[in-house]
């Protein structure tokens, strides 16, 4: 493929679901959720637009599509697809004959999976810490050490945990559910390059190569951080801190001995503290 659609392109296909899903039955007869304009609502960030179609009265799906090309899709929604049922995880597929555009010969790949109703952990986080709840942080804390050990359990890096990237559903208990699995790893999946870019939480790596240690830093900081929240919640009460990161930034943990939040956690938690420091000077 010479160009990957733009959102534009992608806007005005989906406003036709009988002709772009022509070839998925349960697509096609689907209803594209739009603003009072009759104009589908769209987001976009990186190298993806998303939507949401309601595929019938019980079932509302997100369409990631894409607008430049991602490595191994299929391979990674096909090891994570093998793990479910976890409650943890959701329905996702990889569809290489996914949207059908007008201005494209060929149908362009897209990826569907269900949509998780809740808060991301970044804006249930943010609340919590506002209101001081600490207890609720806690809760959230638990919930997330039993996911983590789960992940671990089955083998899945899941390759890009920002707090946007994790949704809290919070029915009769805390739960929280991966999305994206874009960048996924799996040890089925063989050797794969990571296609994600570096935050706080992805942090500049010797190799792209994923491996079953992907995910140990990030998960290292999500311990300290939430820890220090459930004491400490003012840490949590900047909105902008959160913005494709935990609290923690990439200049905190260059100049961990001057940051007051990196200080802050070794005072506290100077276990977490080390574990964080070893990761990211064994990784970077």
């Amino acid at each position: 493929m010479d160009r990957y659609p733009s959102l534009v392109e992608y806007r005005r296909a989906i406003s036709k679901p009988s002709v772009a899903f022509a070839h998925h039955e349960f697509l096609a007869q689907g209803k594209i959720l739009s603003d009072d304009r009759g104009i589908p609502e769209m987001s976009s960030g990186g190298f993806v637009c998303v939507a949401r179609i309601q595929s019938d009265e019980e079932n509302l799906w997100v369409l990631r599509m894409f607008t430049n090309p991602q490595t191994h899709l299929k391979e990674r929604y096909t090891a994570v697809n093998e793990l479910l049922p976890k409650n943890w995880l959701l329905e996702a597929y990889f569809i290489e004959d996914g949207i059908r555009l007008d201005s494209f010969e060929e149908t362009v790949p897209m990826v569907v999976m269900r949509f998780a109703k809740g808060p991301t952990l970044r804006k249930f986080l943010f609340d919590a810490c506002v209101r001081s709840d600490t207890r609720l942080v806690k809760k959230l804390h638990q919930s997330f050490s039993t996911m983590r050990n789960e992940i671990k359990l089955s083998g899945l890096v899941h390759g890009d945990l920002s707090p946007d990237n994790l949704i809290v559903t919070n029915d009769n208990e805390i739960q929280i559910k991966l999305i994206d699995y874009d960048n996924c790893w799996h040890p089925s999946c063989g050797q794969l390059t990571s296609n994600v870019g570096e935050s706080a939480l992805q942090i500049p790596r010797k190799s792209l190569i994923m491996d079953s240690s992907y995910d140990d830093f990030s998960f290292a900081l999500y311990n300290a951080v939430l820890n220090l929240l459930a004491i400490e919640p003012k840490w949590g009460t900047n909105d902008d801190l959160y913005e494709q990161q935990l609290i923690v930034s990439q200049v905190d943990l260059a100049n961990s001995g001057t940051s007051a939040i990196m200080s802050r956690i070794k005072s506290l938690f100077p276990i977490s503290y080390n574990e964080i420091l070893d990761l990211y000077t064994t990784c970077a």
